[in-house]
């Protein structure tokens, strides 16, 4: 019984573990992006 109760937690840690990953690359991903378009937009923009 403890076994699978242990195996569930680690189970579970794995998932959210690589939800959060996944989460974290998309964040960057948008953030990189945005900072792409800002950097376009200002670039044909005459300062």
């Amino acid at each position: 019984m403890t076994n699978l109760v242990s195996s569930i937690g680690l189970a579970v840690t794995a998932i959210l573990t690589v939800q959060l990953g996944f989460v974290i690359t998309n964040v960057l991903w948008v953030l990189v992006s945005a900072a792409g378009l800002l950097a376009v937009v200002r670039s044909r923009r005459p300062s």
